[in-house]
């Protein structure tokens, strides 16, 4: 499901629950208001929405919700319900939110350094070295937290979140989509016979 394709269900949904009309932008920004934010640019430049239960849960609360209901000109009882039917909604349909930082540690290679230049590598048998680690540096690199790729590919709607992330000039979008959507490092074999014509 697109993230355009959520947003109209999700208007058919509360309209129908609500028995009030309810603008599209409004239902951003209550999905927004369920995770907590303020409003839907806030959510954006945070995270993205995603499906099949692959990121974070929402941390917005009822209260949170009808009060930014409230706050969008709906009447008490039918911010009540839209609050209720937007909880509702997100449970019903595995949504989850992204960070930023959790798909970039995800999809992007983390970067290593490359001792290979080092001009003074014939002289590692120095015996003046001290041979002892640093207590300061950790012995290990951390290891990345957040979903893995094979997740990530998992939900369709974060696809599309990206994509239209991607749709305004953002560099950030733009590489973390390619970065989704690579493909595996070809078969020597078939890359030569797709250079013979076969």
């Amino acid at each position: 499901m697109t993230l355009k394709e959520l947003a109209h269900l999700a208007q058919q949904t509360l309209q129908t629950r609500a028995g009030c009309p309810v603008r599209r932008s409004h239902v951003h920004e209550l999905l927004a208001a369920a995770f907590g934010h303020g409003s839907w640019a806030a959510f954006l430049s945070e995270s993205v929405l995603a499906d099949a239960d692959v990121g974070l849960a929402p941390t917005g609360g009822l209260p949170g919700l009808v009060g930014r209901a409230v706050q969008l000109g709906y009447p008490q009882p039918a911010a009540t319900t839209l609050a209720t039917t937007v909880l509702a909604f997100v449970a019903e349909h595995g949504l989850a939110a992204v960070p930023w930082a959790d798909l970039r540690a995800a999809l992007l290679p983390a970067p290593s350094i490359d001792d290979s230049g080092d001009l003074d590598a014939d002289d590692e048998d120095d015996s003046d070295w001290d041979d002892e680690p640093d207590a300061e540096v950790p012995a290990e690199a951390p290891v990345a937290s957040g979903p893995s790729r094979s997740r990530l590919l998992a939900s369709p709607l974060l696809r599309s979140s990206l994509e239209q992330a991607a749709a305004a000039p953002n560099p950030q979008a733009h590489h973390l989509l390619a970065s989704l959507l690579r493909c595996g490092r070809p078969n020597p074999y078939l890359y030569e016979e797709s250079l013979k014509g076969r």
